[in-house]
């Protein structure tokens, strides 16, 4: 039976555990971020322009790199359900695909090859005490099995018959909560969107939660059913404000407005005049909607593709 003496050393070691954590996983306090889209945004970095670092000291592999501000996370599997994924910043200026970049010259991507994975990234975020917040971040995904390359878009597009089925979300864990160690999920506490199965175009992903203090954690959110040759996904123009404040809300509104993608046209939208990015869609408003939108981007595409052994 446990002594008192053992019990207060396992909770030291937690308290330690907890704050080590913590420390590493700082507390983001906004600077100028220089996107006109999103005033009052509470994020460090968040259109992901800003500079990078390398991860291995956080735990990920040699080769992951992620935008300033931002912390990777993801499942620890095997070598083809749950790989870890590898994380670079998508830069045209060094030969990244420019149909992946939705605004300026720079995304944060992830992403496997002949395995899934459960990842994304992370941001804590001093915030107004007990503020009600939303969270609108743009991803998109790019996943199947052929190399199927579109020249007037130049570059390569998902594969419709053999996809990996990859689903994005955003989430906010409104008590400012942080994965327990690399290779841990996020949190029970996280309030996560809608989530869209849509490829090759930017969808922007919103949620909406009340702070339970005065620090939150906003997260990025990817996984697949199927270990295909690509499952990738990029991220841009993430946007924390306080609800009813900056534009965020109005973002959200402009894209809803948006023309979506229906279940009969190819994935994919076309090049924008002065930038080669993807139509948008949207996934935010009610549940009803959302389930309604989910369904009509992606998950009734392929009705015959359901998750089972391959």
């Amino acid at each position: 039976m446990p002594t008192r003496n053992t019990l207060a050393g396992t909770l030291a070691m937690g308290a330690a555990l907890l704050t080590a954590i913590l420390l590493v996983s700082p507390v983001a306090t906004a600077a100028p971020s220089g996107q006109a889209d999103c005033p009052g945004n509470l994020l460090v970095n968040g259109n992901f322009e800003g500079g990078s670092r390398k991860t291995e000291s956080l735990g990920t592999s040699l080769s992951s790199a992620v935008a300033d501000g931002w912390f990777p996370w993801f499942v620890r599997g095997d070598e083809a359900n749950n790989r870890e994924p590898e994380f670079k910043v998508e830069q045209v200026a060094i030969g990244g695909d420019p149909y992946r970049i939705r605004s300026g010259g720079q995304s944060q991507k992830f992403f496997t090859t002949w395995a899934t994975h459960t990842a994304g990234i992370y941001q804590r975020v001093s915030v107004p005490r007990n503020a009600t917040l939303q969270f609108a971040v743009y991803g998109m995904a790019y996943s199947g099995e052929a190399d199927i390359f579109d020249p007037g878009r130049r570059s390569f597009l998902s594969d419709p018959q053999k996809p990996g089925n990859y689903r994005l979300w955003a989430g906010i864990d409104p008590t400012g909560a942080v994965p327990s160690a690399m290779g841990a999920p996020p949190p029970a506490s996280v309030i996560w969107s809608e989530p869209s199965m849509v490829t090759d175009e930017w969808v922007m992903l919103t949620v909406v939660a009340r702070a339970q203090g005065a620090v939150v954690t906003v997260y990025t959110k990817g996984t697949q059913d199927w270990s295909v040759k690509h499952n990738d996904s990029f991220w841009e123009d993430a946007c924390l404000v306080v609800a009813g404040r900056g534009s965020a809300a109005a973002l959200a509104a402009a894209a809803a407005a948006a023309p979506e993608a229906s279940a009969g046209e190819s994935s994919g939208g076309q090049a924008q005049a002065e930038q080669p990015a993807g139509r948008t869609a949207a996934v935010s408003g009610s549940p009803p909607r959302q389930a309604a939108a989910r369904l009509r981007l992606g998950v009734a595409r392929f009705p015959d593709r359901l998750p089972a052994a391959r």
